[in-house]
């Protein structure tokens, strides 16, 4: 049976990650950090989320997983905050639920996040775009070449809408509907940061795929005059799904549940002409 040292080696394994083993895990949230304690842990179900809140607890505890990989550990930490999320928290911990963080490369590797929405949205590929976390550069976006038959801005919204499940998203247009997309970056699981357009525009780039839409980076990208839609928080959900059938290729005795925690979507909304 497989145990929790090998869902970790697995996990790192797909997201390319590049923690030292002999550091401390920076990715465990609750459970043994030592690998022969780790060994004993045995594995039958696991859930993948994007954060712990009370939808997925009481997922966690009528399937009685013995392991959560959570996406979004800063927002953890916010709840955590609460007395009434500390309670929740507390039936991790009383029910011997592991919880491990799934590591940040997982959102820019090869085959990751990224790199599997742009597949979903049929986008080509052209490089890589960098943004600075902490004192160094990482490639977390992707610039994505024209699409190989044109498209308009009008069908691009009808497509997201229909390969991410959205009725309805966040998104600024200064081209017409009616415009032909040109080059794009892609760049999900991080809120989008007015730097990132700037660089983006100064690259030629006409649309910025992304999430966090606010008015205020609204009003940032309408001055720059480039066009940006947020895939909203759905498309990592759907990252995940896609992560979930790989390890169970790997892990082919650990039964992994998806689970799509509800998140608030930014107040800046329009819907998608139909």
């Amino acid at each position: 049976m497989t145990n929790f040292f090998e869902v970790i080696q697995v996990l790192r394994e797909v997201a390319n990650s590049q923690i030292n083993p002999n550091d401390f895990d920076q990715c465990l949230i609750t459970g043994p950090s030592y690998e022969t304690k780790q060994k004993r842990r045995k594995i039958k179900k696991a859930i993948l989320t994007i954060n712990l809140n009370k939808t997925v607890l009481i997922e966690a505890l009528k399937n009685k997983v013995d392991l959560i990989l959570l996406y979004d550990f800063e927002n953890l930490e916010k709840i955590n905050l609460i007395d009434e999320n500390l309670e929740k928290y507390k039936h991790i911990i009383e029910n011997n639920i592991l919880v491990y963080k799934i590591p940040d490369s997982w959102t820019y590797s090869k085959g990751g996040l990224n790199e599997t929405l742009a597949e979903i949205l049929k986008l080509e590929i052209e490089g890589v775009f960098q943004i600075r976390i902490g004192d160094t550069f990482q490639p977390y976006g992707r610039i994505c070449s024209p699409f190989k038959s044109k498209i308009r801005y009008s069908l691009l919204l009808n497509l997201i809408s229909d390969k991410l499940g959205l009725k309805g998203f966040q998104y600024l247009l200064v081209n017409e509907t009616d415009d032909i997309v040109k080059r794009s970056i892609l760049l999900v699981g991080k809120k989008a940061q007015p730097n990132w357009l700037k660089r983006a525009k100064m690259n030629d780039i006409d649309l910025f795929l992304g999430n966090g839409l606010d008015f205020s980076l609204a009003s940032f990208a309408e001055s720059l005059e480039i066009n940006f839609i947020d895939l909203t928080y759905n498309s990592i959900f759907i990252g995940l799904s896609r992560l979930s059938k790989v390890l169970a290729l790997k892990c082919p005795d650990v039964e992994f549940i998806d689970i799509e925690s509800s998140l608030p979507l930014f107040f800046f909304s329009r819907q998608p002409s139909t």
